[in-house]
């Protein structure tokens, strides 16, 4: 993975989506070197809805959109994230806390993922 991050042109990109019920997820990627900073901050508050995700759902779109865009083929484990980052505050749609309805985070994670994609 490290080696796939260093092909990227040092920089931040941004990107930005929303749901269909106005919940924004933002994300600002910072690429350094070998490693890559994926930030959150800026993303909406959680909401009543069940839009919102747990951090292992938003880690898990994180790591699937890096090795999809970077190395498919590497194997999924704790050495490939070693050198990403993970950003996201808390009480929001991206860390959601108890008591946040969590049971339709699929459309946060998928959110989180296309927005990544689009800031590389």
């Amino acid at each position: 993975m490290r080696a796939a991050i260093r092909a990227i042109p040092p920089g931040t990109y941004a990107s930005a989506d929303f749901l269909d019920e106005g919940v924004g997820v933002r994300v600002s990627v910072r690429v350094r070197e070998e490693e890559v900073e994926v930030d959150f901050t800026g993303s909406s508050p959680q909401v009543e809805l069940p839009v919102n995700a747990p951090l292992a759902v938003t880690a898990s779109a994180v790591y699937y959109a890096l090795k999809a865009l970077l190395d498919p083929e590497i194997p999924p484990n704790a050495g490939a994230w070693r050198p990403i980052r993970i950003v996201a505050p808390e009480g929001t749609v991206v860390h959601a806390r108890p008591p946040a309805p969590v049971g339709g985070e699929t459309s946060s994670s998928l959110s989180a993922t296309w927005t990544q994609s689009l800031a590389l």
